[in-house]
């Protein structure tokens, strides 16, 4: 992403949103809110710099290696510490997301090493990793899986902390009947 001045950045909703990585969700999908900051871009330079529908995002420094395919309907633009990948047709992003935010893909970015710091992910060694490319049907067939696991998860996810919930109360309402 592009790198801005602090006089470059406003308040007023004219100003193009710049996603950042608390703007991407565990799912690897972006969320604007009025909280993010937003810049004044030249005319000239806004369509350099915007993100299209089926960008991927990864985050170079800081949270390394977070990432999120951009599928809003609107304008937005990368922050500085941002790495946009734009894929061809035969390459759907949100498959090239579930492929790097894989345990594989996670070693091939480096994320999976013990070392206490990671200095950064650069576009360069991102290039470089070699996806598996099965048809479009089957990237298809695999987003659709991977998705349908992950709704599995989080629905047994919620049940998991309403019986942690629930259990907490018995815990209390049991010690309670013994004490009358």
């Amino acid at each position: 992403g592009p790198r801005f001045g602090k006089d470059d950045y406003t308040r007023s909703s004219s100003g193009i949103p710049t996603v950042r990585t608390t703007d991407m969700d565990r799912a690897g999908r972006i969320h604007v809110t009025g909280d993010t900051p937003r810049v004044l871009v030249p005319s000239e330079k806004l369509e350099q710099y915007l993100v299209k529908p089926g960008d991927l995002l990864i985050t170079r420094t800081g949270s390394i290696g977070v990432m999120a395919v951009f599928e809003g309907d609107y304008q937005a633009i990368p922050s500085a510490y941002l790495i946009r990948f734009r894929f061809g047709a035969g390459l759907r992003p949100r498959y090239a997301y579930y492929r790097l935010a894989s345990p594989k893909g996670q070693a091939e970015l480096g994320l999976s090493s013990t070392a206490v710091a990671q200095p950064n992910v650069n576009a360069e060694a991102i290039k470089r990793i070699a996806l598996e490319l099965p048809s479009v049907e089957e990237q298809d067939e695999i987003i659709h899986r991977v998705e349908a696991l992950l709704t599995a998860a989080e629905q047994i996810e919620a049940k998991l902390r309403a019986a942690s919930t629930q259990a907490g109360r018995l815990a209390s309402l049991t010690l309670a009947k013994a004490f009358r």
